[in-house]
């Protein structure tokens, strides 16, 4: 049989070997993003003042590297189920150019939709 209680029991099977976070973190972060975007729309403000990343201020070349090494870190966790094939290819079939190769495809197409919106910003 293939009913709702196979599904759920499987889904919570996935659960426990990906780790899930729980619903009062995915509460706490629909909060806090439903806050963001009431600040966007300019219904509230959305400030942390007196932060330590308010007063970084890195320009240039260093600056970029350190959002893109932020974005890196941070984006990792959802990249990984796109990454981990990739990787199973270099470790498991031991084919490490085309596993570079896809890696290096899968990058440019990670970064591509950013790169061109932040050319489409106007220049002050």
């Amino acid at each position: 049989m293939n009913g709702p209680t196979d599904n759920l029991q499987w889904r919570e099977r996935i659960e426990e070997r990906l780790g899930d976070v729980g619903s009062y973190w995915t509460i706490l972060v629909g909060i806090i993003l439903i806050w963001v975007a009431f600040d966007m729309i300019g219904l509230a403000k959305c400030s942390m003042g007196g932060s330590l990343l308010g007063r970084i201020e890195i320009k240039g070349l260093p600056g970029a590297f350190a959002l893109g090494l932020a974005y890196g870190i941070l984006s990792g966790s959802c990249t990984f189920g796109f990454v981990a094939p990739i990787l199973a290819i270099i470790t498991i079939q031991q084919k490490m150019i085309t596993g570079v190769f896809f890696l290096a495809l899968f990058g440019i197409g990670h970064s591509t939709p950013i790169a061109v919106a932040g050319g489409a910003l106007p220049q002050r």
